[in-house]
């Protein structure tokens, strides 16, 4: 009954109804959209830079972070590699050997990250195969061939199947050299990564370095990213934790992270901005529902309604308004938001050169995330609540006599 009355309440006057109905589903649609593209903007960040290189979580000995040399490099346990294992969440371990190099071709020469890495466990990790944009993938541990970032090929002149020297230093200052056949191009979704990473079969690497059955990290693959602080913990727990140090994604890219955090406060003043303009929009509107309807509840209150149930209806009201707006602005957003996380925006000219300088992918993905659409909604409800506790109050303390003579 209370919802029939609410709902023909609302209708009394359909322009000024229509007029906030438009006001909280264009705050939802874009709000929605906003979000979307922010967080999936966000989760591909983490995706290029975590997912796809770095890993969730990473074991190192203690002190290498802080001093990454092959001097800090650990010999290979299987002990330890058991104990990472049996951890709740973690799906595989790979080991890695990491150092820098002169990359090489005929005419160019460019600094290097080497990357050693186990092709049988790494794509528990990162699926290299699918990051290959010309050439195949490597196959075994000792096989004498590389894979060079794309942008680092395009500046030595390099393609599949030509051959890239590496000069460096080795474990304990020995002279590391070798050439190795470019077996494919690989894009990582990192400017930066793409423009320095060499990757070569564990066994190469160690071969290359003088590093024989050492690593410089374990990297953690887990199908459970959000519980990647938990992982690192009970890793630490289960192995001896002065010998090792257990960092999960947000210790190894903090840069990354105070980013996000920067980026996400401004955004959020963005949607507290949008939200307190539309706030004062239904504020007016409920105002006014209440003002031109004073001599009526005066009315209704002398003969015996009570003013309980006039602040029910009112409620009810305002509670569908904000309702059916939010899900009218919901609903228009997602196939928006769908749309674009097949066809992600994609930059180009300055803009992409930006987002390149800061090594991140020039890609706005949509995410799609029921959460967002069900939060904007949740907010829009709040915020007409809370906005219809003056009117509603205003009604519980009617004075049946002066409101016959408003």
């Amino acid at each position: 009954m209370y919802l029939l009355l609410a709902w023909r309440d609302l209708w009394r006057n359909k322009r000024r109804t229509l007029i906030t109905l438009a006001a909280i589903f264009f705050a939802v649609l874009l709000s929605c959209i906003m979000r979307s593209a922010q967080m999936g903007a966000y989760d591909n960040m983490i995706r290029n830079s975590v997912g796809h290189f770095v890993g969730y979580v990473q074991v190192h000995q203690a002190g290498y972070w802080d001093d990454r040399t092959l001097d800090n490099a650990f010999p290979s346990s299987d002990s330890l590699l058991r104990a990472v294992r049996a951890v709740e969440g973690v799906t595989d371990v790979a080991e890695r050997l990491e150092s820098f190099a002169l990359a090489a071709s005929r005419d160019q020469t460019n600094g290097a990250l080497v990357v050693g890495f186990d092709p049988a466990h790494e794509p528990a990790i990162r699926n290299t195969a699918d990051r290959v944009a010309q050439g195949a993938r490597l196959e075994t541990i000792d096989e004498q061939a590389a894979l060079l970032g794309k942008d680092l090929a395009d500046r030595l002149g390099l393609g599949v199947s030509d051959s890239v020297v590496l000069l460096g230093s080795g474990y304990h200052g020995s002279f590391a050299a070798g050439k190795y056949r470019v077996k494919g191009l690989i894009d990582l979704g990192s400017p930066d990564l793409n423009k320095r990473a060499v990757f070569l079969p564990l066994g190469t690497a160690r071969q290359l370095y003088g590093a024989d059955d050492l690593a410089t990290a374990l990297v953690i693959g887990t199908d459970r990213p959000g519980d990647a602080t938990a992982i690192a913990d009970a890793i630490r727990r289960g192995t001896d934790g002065h010998r090792w140090e257990v960092m999960d994604w947000k210790q190894l890219v903090p840069e990354l992270v105070q980013f996000i955090e920067v980026d996400n406060s401004f955004a959020l003043i963005t949607l507290a901005i949008l939200y307190i303009v539309i706030a004062f929009g239904i504020f007016g509107t409920l105002l006014m529902m209440y003002t031109e309807r004073i001599h009526e509840f005066g009315v209704m209150t002398a003969v015996g309604m009570g003013r309980g149930r006039l602040a029910t209806v009112f409620v009810l009201g305002s509670a569908i308004m904000a309702l059916l707006g939010a899900l009218l602005g919901g609903l228009t957003a997602m196939p928006v938001v769908m749309y674009f996380q097949a066809n992600p925006i994609r930059f180009t000219g300055e803009l992409a050169q930006v987002y390149e300088t800061y090594g991140f992918e020039p890609i706005i993905p949509f995410m799609n995330d029921p959460w967002i659409f069900a939060a904007q909604a949740a907010i829009v409800l709040g915020i007409t609540l809370f906005l219809g506790l003056y009117p509603t109050l205003k009604i519980l303390r009617l004075v049946p006599i002066r409101a016959l003579r408003a």
